[in-house]
């Protein structure tokens, strides 16, 4: 199984060019996706979590520029990034499928945002909805198997902002 942070990264690279773009790691924990990003040559990254002791470890990655703590996207500005990388937080269950659309505004027009998510989060179900909507444009799902029974262990999906 491919591991999910990696995966969201590496997705996230592949429809994301410009390494100067700011990127907002959502829910970035101990700060693993953060020196992914940072590995890959992005440089402005800022952090958000719900845990200070979370916050102190990605500090410690020296991945960020800013790290701060927040529990839901509507307390951000919107348009605010060209980019949004969710590599543990909704398969974790730290955030519900409805942050999805508060996540979408805070991306400016033709931002990318990369989840990494369970399959039974739900997450799929609602980018789905909001790609229908026309809210989102879907680049790209992948779904990694559980290697001894064959079921999806985890999506990736990459969606564009018009």
């Amino acid at each position: 199984m491919r591991d999910g942070v990696a995966g969201c990264c590496d997705n996230l690279a592949c429809h994301l060019d410009d390494r100067q773009a700011e990127i907002l790691d959502w829910g970035c924990g101990a700060g693993t996706a953060g020196a992914v990003l940072a590995g890959l040559g992005y440089r402005v990254i800022d952090g958000t979590d719900a845990s200070g002791h979370m916050l102190a470890q990605a500090r410690a990655t020296r991945a960020y520029r800013r790290l701060f703590s927040t529990t839901s996207p509507a307390e951000l500005p919107d348009r605010s990034y060209d980019a949004v990388v969710v590599a543990q937080a909704f398969s974790d269950g730290d955030a519900s499928p409805d942050a999805l659309e508060g996540l979408v505004r805070l991306l400016r027009a033709g931002g990318v945002i990369s989840l990494a998510v369970a399959p039974e989060g739900g997450l799929a179900d609602a980018s789905e909805r909001m790609c229908a909507a026309g809210a989102l444009l879907k680049m790209k799902a992948t779904w990694d198997r559980l290697a001894a029974t064959g079921e999806p262990a985890i999506t990736l999906l990459v969606l564009g902002r018009f």
